[in-house]
């Protein structure tokens, strides 16, 4: 499974010279490389993102003539000096190029590997930068669409690897020496929405005899059709957090309510393994309010006899951990029992969205009944 990602940028000097930096920055571009996982928190190796992988980024700085190294005030979100670029993976150690997003064909590059129809960063002085770096997790190959609404329902999909994962990146630097290294700065991608899984295994009471081939499926209860991730920098060097569309359930017939109170329903996916222990597992990406988990399975013997069962989420649980209100970069993992006519929970656990096995979190949240 793929960690957060990360993102290198250093700062490239003019003719690859030892020589201190200018005042006059405008002709230094900035160079970026994208790997995953910060090599401070593991003794592996780097990995980084896979050749091809896209990325867009924007960049703002401070032009007021009144700002200086030591009051530089608000950045400059307002007067035109935030600048957009295009880039791409070009080889295995997740060197980056600058790219022109509208031909991936017929590109003529310069020294450096970028396109030079496509535009490209520079420091523009020694004060602080903003990158604000933008990818689909799920759909690296292709550029995401910057300010964007992500449609979070199944639809045509069929794994939860077609569904929009945005991962957002946003670090504040400027250039504090004339080397390559001296500049370089680290931008960690961060999962906007949560992911949500559910395994399922036949009760310990004995009351349903159950197969993997016997469970139909999963559904979320509540949670919002679509998402949306700010993408615009603040003055104070901030951005607004992801955000879900409330559900209206005006928007919801009677008929639907009374099949699905919360009004929106979304089926997750099977995964391909199963968790150890468990007969079948699911799983999606979702954001929003997570109301409920309603489990829909079928006898093997007889009338085949549909049962479906409902479990309502808590909006905290015993640990006071919330699990109502989806929180961005988080995994959710619900390992439920299925029992005649109900189901029991076993756990819910809560922790960050793809982070290596062997780092340690502090105590899940867990739910019993």
């Amino acid at each position: 499974m793929r960690s957060h990602i990360v993102l290198l940028s250093g700062l490239l000097v003019a003719a690859c010279t030892a020589e201190p930096m200018q005042e006059d920055t405008d002709k230094t571009p900035v160079l970026f490389t994208v790997g995953s996982e910060d090599p401070a928190l593991t003794k592996a190796g780097v990995p980084y993102m896979e050749r091809d992988g896209h990325f867009v980024c924007a960049m703002y700085y401070h032009a007021s003539a009144s700002a200086s190294l030591q009051d530089e005030g608000d950045f400059d979100v307002d007067g035109g000096t935030a600048t957009k670029a295009w880039l791409k993976v070009n080889n295995d150690e997740g060197n980056s190029v600058y790219w022109n997003e509208a031909d991936e064909t017929a590109a003529e590059v310069d020294s450096y590997g970028f396109d030079k129809s496509a535009p490209i960063f520079y420091w523009n002085n020694r004060m602080t930068h903003a990158f604000v770096a933008l990818a689909d997790y799920n759909h690296l190959a292709g550029y995401p669409a910057w300010d964007a609404v992500y449609d979070l329902t199944r639809g045509t999909k069929t794994r939860m690897s077609e569904q929009p994962d945005p991962i957002l990146a946003l670090t504040l630097t400027k250039p504090a020496g004339s080397m390559p290294e001296a500049n370089r700065v680290r931008l960690y991608f961060k999962h906007q929405f949560a992911q949500i899984q559910v395994n399922l295994k036949a009760g310990d009471d004995n009351s349903a005899q159950v197969s993997a081939a016997q469970i139909d499926k999963v559904e979320i209860l509540g949670v919002s059709e679509q998402a949306y991730v700010p993408t615009d920098l603040k003055a104070d060097g901030t951005l607004e957090p992801a955000s879900a569309k409330a559900v209206r359930l005006d928007d919801f017939s009677d008929a639907q309510l009374k099949e699905n109170k919360w009004g929106t329903s979304m089926e997750l996916f099977v995964m391909d393994e199963s968790a150890v222990g468990y007969l079948k597992s699911f799983q999606a990406i979702a954001f929003g309010r997570l109301a409920a988990i309603r489990i829909t399975w079928h006898e093997e013997e007889g009338d085949q006899v549909v049962h479906c069962s409902t479990f309502e989420v808590p909006e905290t649980n015993e640990s006071h951990v919330k699990l109502w209100n989806l929180q961005s970069g988080m995994r959710y993992i619900y390992d439920l029992e299925i029992r005649r006519g109900t189901v029991a929970v076993i756990r819910a656990e809560i922790k960050p969205w793809q982070q290596k096995a062997d780092l340690v979190y502090g105590a899940d949240g867990t739910i019993t009944n």
